[in-house]
C-alpha cells in the first residue's frame, strides 16, 4: 500500500516547455526566406500594375481636356515649352488644366526622377506631346484635329521616360519628337534623330514601354487612352518610309 509519502509526484520534464532546437529554427526561417523569395516578384508585379493603372486613369483624364481644348480652339491642341529656361511659357499640362475638375497628375506614379528636386532645371512633367502637332516643330509647324487623317489611331500624348534609352540623360521637357523616327526619319536632323531614336533597337529613346512586351501607354488625338504595343504604332523597313506610323498625323495607314 501506498502511503503519502510515497505517491509519485509530477515528472519536472513533462511540464517543462519544450523549445525549438537550432535545427528546427534554422528550417523555419530557410522556409520564409524562400516564400519571400517567391512572393517578392509577384508584389512587385502587383504595385507596378496598379502604378500604371493609375497613370492610364491619369492620361484619359487628359485626353478628355485635351479633345476640349481642340473643340474650342479650331481643332488645335496647344503648344509645347519650348525654352525650358523660359518662366514666361507654360506647359501644355497648364494649358488643358481648366478643361477639367479633377487636377492633372503632372507626374505618373511610376517616375522616380530625381530631375523633380533639381529647382534649377526641373522636370516639368511625365507625359509628352507629340510634337508633330506643335506649331514650333517641323515639317508642319502645326497639325490641327481637322488636319490628321486618322484621330483614333494617331498618338498625341505618350508617357515619358525619366531616362533617354540606352543613357543617362534625365528628360526635362514636355513632349517627344517623332519626325526623327527611323531610317530614313520624316525630317532629316542626326542630332535631334540621335536624341530620339535607337537605330539598333529600332526604338523610340524619349517614350515609355516596357522593354518585354513594347507595351505603352499612350493618348490618341481622338481623346482615348489605351495601352499599346509599340509594333501596333510603327513598322518600318530601313531605306523605306514606314509602312506603319500612327504618329505622324497626316500619314495614311499606307505610309503615304
Amino acid at each position: 500500500m501506498l502511503t503519502r509519502g510515497s505517491l509519485p509526484g509530477p515528472d519536472p520534464s513533462a511540464t517543462r516547455r519544450r523549445g525549438f532546437t537550432l535545427v528546427e529554427l534554422m528550417v523555419v526561417l530557410a522556409i520564409v526566406g524562400l516564400l519571400t523569395v517567391l512572393l517578392f516578384p509577384v508584389f512587385a508585379r502587383a504595385k507596378r500594375a496598379a502604378q500604371e493603372i493609375g497613370s492610364l486613369s491619369n492620361m484619359r483624364q487628359m485626353g478628355l481636356a485635351l479633345a476640349m481644348y481642340a473643340a474650342d480652339h479650331e481643332g488645335w491642341f496647344p503648344p509645347v515649352k519650348e525654352n525650358l529656361a523660359d518662366p514666361r511659357m507654360t506647359t501644355w499640362v497648364d494649358e488643358v488644366q481648366p478643361y477639367t475638375k479633377a487636377r492633372l497628375l503632372r507626374r505618373s506614379p511610376l517616375d522616380d526622377s530625381p530631375a523633380w528636386g533639381d529647382l534649377a532645371n526641373p522636370r516639368l512633367t511625365s507625359y509628352g506631346l507629340n510634337a508633330y502637332f506643335d506649331v514650333r516643330h517641323p515639317p508642319y509647324f502645326g497639325c490641327s484635329l481637322d488636319e490628321t487623317v486618322r484621330p483614333s489611331d494617331t498618338v498625341v500624348v505618350a508617357e515619358l521616360r525619366v531616362r533617354l534609352l540606352g543613357s543617362d540623360f534625365l528628360v526635362r521637357g514636355d513632349h517627344f519628337h517623332p519626325q526623327y523616327y527611323g531610317n530614313p526619319a520624316r525630317v532629316a536632323n542626326a542630332r535631334f534623330q540621335t536624341l530620339q531614336w535607337d537605330p539598333v533597337r529600332r526604338l523610340p529613346r524619349m517614350t515609355v514601354f516596357d522593354e518585354q512586351t513594347l507595351v505603352g501607354p499612350y493618348i490618341f488625338a481622338d481623346g482615348h487612352a489605351a495601352r499599346v504595343p509599340w509594333p501596333a504604332l510603327w513598322r518600318q523597313q530601313d531605306g523605306e518610309p514606314p509602312a506603319r506610323d500612327r504618329l505622324d498625323p497626316r500619314r495614311s495607314e499606307d505610309g503615304t
